[in-house]
């Protein structure tokens, strides 16, 4: 399925994309160049959230095949190593299908979280936020880190 049709395939459906899980974790959009993904409802991606969210979004990855995804983590507050694995999990099944996968609206301490790990040379981690038909909008700078590894 190419990117045409996972348009296809989200615009014949609810803005909401609703998992087999009684509450769903996840608001697709389609957005200038891809598909906006929010996490709706997980301020803390740790243990407890981490299986519900993680079937969703694989589920979605596997229903659209190849896409270019911009999730949305702005309402991301915590982080848990699980989370980071999940989030890598994703990327390479996205990655496998073709697609890309763009984390953006990372607030400062869970980007530095992304930036103490290295995982920021493996992910695409954005702390900008993507607005749908706009564009990108880009965050303050913020100032470099002073630490060495």
């Amino acid at each position: 399925m190419g990117f045409g049709t996972a348009k296809a395939v989200i615009a014949s459906r609810a803005v909401t994309v609703h998992a087999s899980t009684l509450r769903s974790h996840l608001q697709v959009k389609l957005a200038e160049d891809g598909l906006l993904v929010r996490l709706i409802g997980c301020d803390k991606l740790h243990e407890e959230t981490i299986p519900a969210v993680k079937k969703q979004l694989l589920g979605l990855a596997q229903e659209l095949g190849p896409a270019q995804w911009h999730l949305d983590l702005g309402g991301v507050r915590f982080l848990s190593s699980t989370g980071l694995g999940m989030l890598l999990v994703l990327s390479k099944k996205v990655q496998g299908f073709g697609g890309h996968l763009t984390l953006c609206g990372v607030n400062a301490v869970v980007y530095e979280l992304f930036e103490v790990t290295q995982l920021t040379r493996v992910l695409d981690v954005r702390r900008e936020h993507l607005i749908p038909g706009a564009g990108e909008r880009r965050a303050p700078p913020h100032p470099p880190s002073d630490r060495s590894f």
